[in-house]
């Protein structure tokens, strides 16, 4: 069964490109499904990510995966830490 990671991202506007393009690394990752990306009606800033993958086991082998500077990168793109869980579908 997938489990599905759901993560809210506040991005810096100037880091919104490159924070979307970021995402394109996922689809080499061992268990990932797919994924989609959702802006705030409200804040154009404020992203909602849904990461479908084989188990939330894989979702953190490829987070063990990253460099440590790349991961620093990435963080650096935000204007606070991201937020997420996992779900799982039921209907």
């Amino acid at each position: 069964m997938s489990s599905f990671h759901i993560g809210e991202l506040h991005v810096k506007p100037e880091e919104k490109g490159n924070l979307l393009a970021s995402f394109g690394m996922l689809h080499e990752q061992p268990g990932f499904v797919g994924h989609s990306i959702y802006e705030s009606d409200d804040d154009e800033n404020h992203l909602t990510t849904v990461e479908e993958w084989e188990s939330a086991d894989d979702h953190a082998k490829f987070l063990a995966s990253m460099p440590k500077d790349a991961f620093e990168k990435w963080i650096t793109m935000l204007t606070q830490p991201p937020e997420g869980s996992f779900f799982k579908k039921i209907n």
